[in-house]
């Protein structure tokens, strides 16, 4: 895996963060001092499901998958990719103050995976002393809460109809996303999953 140049690494975050929000350079170089470079391999984990939650994630390149043990089997949770803002959920424990119910998110790297990773406080820190940071934090999480309420109307869609929507509402191409996660993510059988991405990218142009 090809080390990546810290400079550039930065200079492609800001170049995502633009895409959403103007961020000032007195913030972005105060997110480089409180940052690091981290580079993961496909398929290495970032975050164990039982580690303590500690640091946050801007995705740089490639693509971070989220996902929960249950008694059935995994369960993906979400996808994230280049200039998203990934995180276990065990994150909020350090704000509330108070027990919390530990998430159990598993974080890897669906593909060689290139981040910028920040401790939670110094995330904080920025958007609390930074508009435009709160509202690219803001943004990012209306999106999110958007693709888990599109999860919610699986019930009522056919398989044809979950893939379509939901490619809709991510930024990431799910044909770079292998079968069996797409299967716990939408909720369809390996065959479903295959009619439904064959009839998408049949239509699709």
């Amino acid at each position: 895996m090809k080390k990546i140049n810290p400079d550039e690494a930065y200079l492609q975050l800001l170049f995502a963060f633009l895409e959403i929000e103007m961020i000032p350079e007195a913030i972005m170089l105060e997110l480089e001092r409180r940052s690091e470079i981290d580079q993961f391999k496909k398929n290495e984990v970032v975050h164990e499901a039982e580690q303590e939650s500690t640091h946050a994630y801007f995705i740089v390149s490639g693509i971070m998958m989220c996902y929960v043990k249950k008694e059935a089997g995994n369960v993906v949770k979400w996808f994230r990719s280049t200039g998203d803002y990934a995180y276990s959920m065990d994150m909020y424990k350090t704000f509330l103050g108070a027990e919390y119910k530990p998430a159990g998110n598993t974080l890897i790297a669906l593909e060689d995976l290139v981040v910028v990773k920040i401790l939670h406080e110094d995330v904080k820190w920025l958007e609390d002393n930074s508009p435009a940071m709160k509202s690219l934090l803001h943004k990012h999480l209306i999106h999110y809460n958007q693709v888990g309420l599109v999860r919610r109307a699986f019930e009522d869609m056919d398989p044809d109809n979950r893939y379509q929507f939901m490619q809709r509402h991510m930024k990431l191409s799910l044909d770079r996303i292998p079968d069996v996660y797409l299967s716990s993510f939408l909720d369809l059988t390996l065959p479903e999953v295959k009619k439904a991405k064959e009839y998408f990218n049949n239509n699709s142009n």
